[in-house]
């Protein structure tokens, strides 16, 4: 019985990490369903997203960088 016990408690943990794993790509999933979403229907986004990757401004901007500070990233 103990190693059914033992077993039971490895597949609990297990779950739990798969659990956490399924929520973590949920919410990855809904993330890059809006950006999807603005990408398709929202010219202004596509517009800022453009002019910030390709380091452009647009004539009536004032752009501000701020570094993205963030621990263990």
């Amino acid at each position: 019985m103990l190693p059914e016990i033992g077993k039971r408690k490895e597949q609990d943990a297990q779950a739990e990490k798969l659990q956490t794993l399924v929520e973590k790509e949920k919410q990855t999933l809904a993330s890059n369903l809006r950006i999807e979403n603005l990408l398709r229907h929202d010219t202004d986004y596509v517009g800022l997203m453009a002019r910030d990757r390709l380091d452009l401004a647009d004539p009536k901007e004032t752009i501000y960088r701020l570094d993205n500070v963030r621990g263990g990233r």
